[in-house]
């Protein structure tokens, strides 16, 4: 939540704009607005990717309650025909 409160700040916007030459932002009529989301967007993704590579709260050692269960899984009883 940080890192898009941080990326879809308008100031942030009107930073990068100013940084890059795209000082459009809040002209309704450019097209500076969308390549500024455009490369909000990506930058978002990178960040997130980052992140989540060095965190990722997916992956853990320990068993997880919902692994498998062989009994459960390949119990002949439960297989309808």
């Amino acid at each position: 939540m940080v890192l898009f409160l941080i990326i879809a700040n308008p100031g942030t916007y009107r930073i990068v704009g100013d940084i890059i030459g795209l000082d459009g932002y809040d002209d309704t009529r450019s097209y500076h607005r969308f390549y500024l989301l455009f490369i909000h967007s990506i930058v978002y993704v990178l960040l997130i990717y980052i992140v989540l590579s060095i965190y990722n709260p997916f992956t853990s050692t320990h068993k997880s309650k919902l692994g498998h269960n062989p009994k459960i899984m390949h119990n002949p009883r439960i297989i309808k025909n």
